[in-house]
């Protein structure tokens, strides 16, 4: 890419796409034409997935790659926040949460929807109830703890989950690699990020 100006967001996935002042320029695996986006007018919001990326401008939502690089099945009204990430999409309107791609079919009733993690084949979104995911179970990655208390941000990796509470980082599903298994000495975590085996905080 040209050199970045004032990056304001970067996503990855099997590529990497980044927004500066230049607009959205992309990078690594371009099968399908993923790393290279359409003409976007005043982009404002970046998803990735394995294998396709999407932006928000001002024309609406903007979808480019492979077989999951395709726009969601419904007109977004008012559409303002983007979260791509393995073989779907979800995005917020003012008529809730939208999700398409692989595996959002039969999105269940979210009161409140704020926050979304993305996985593989999985979703996970913080509601006004609590944690609510769905999609492929494979590994336990949708059996959300029942004691989870005030959580704040969700992240979700291939085969596991993970969020912040009011107790810290909680993560669940696969734990081939230690992904799932959160480290007794972290202090005050305010993010945390999860992907294909490992999680950071």
């Amino acid at each position: 890419p040209t050199p970045l100006q004032n990056v304001r967001r970067i996503v990855t996935g099997e590529s990497t796409c980044a927004l500066d002042d230049n607009g959205v320029q992309c990078w690594g695996e371009n099968r399908d034409g993923r790393a290279v986006p359409p003409a976007l007018r005043n982009p404002r919001e970046l998803g990735v997935g394995v294998p396709f990326a999407c932006a928000l401008d001002d024309d609406g939502l903007k979808c480019w790659g492979g077989i999951y690089g395709q726009p969601p099945p419904v007109d977004l009204i008012n559409p303002r926040k983007l979260v791509s990430g393995g073989t779907s999409s979800c995005a917020f309107d003012d008529a809730g949460l939208h999700c398409w791609g692989r595996r959002p079919k039969h999105i269940p009733a979210a009161q409140g929807p704020r926050e979304v993690g993305m996985g593989l084949e999985h979703i996970c979104v913080i509601t006004d109830g609590g944690v609510t995911c769905w999609g492929r179970d494979s590994e336990g990655q949708l059996l959300v703890p029942n004691d989870l208390v005030q959580p704040v941000q969700i992240a979700a990796g291939f085969y596991h989950s993970c969020v912040i509470d009011s107790s810290g980082v909680r993560c669940w599903g696969g734990n081939e690699y230690g992904e799932s298994t959160v480290p007794n000495d972290l202090l005050n975590p305010r993010q945390v990020a999860a992907a294909n085996g490992f999680t950071c905080a």
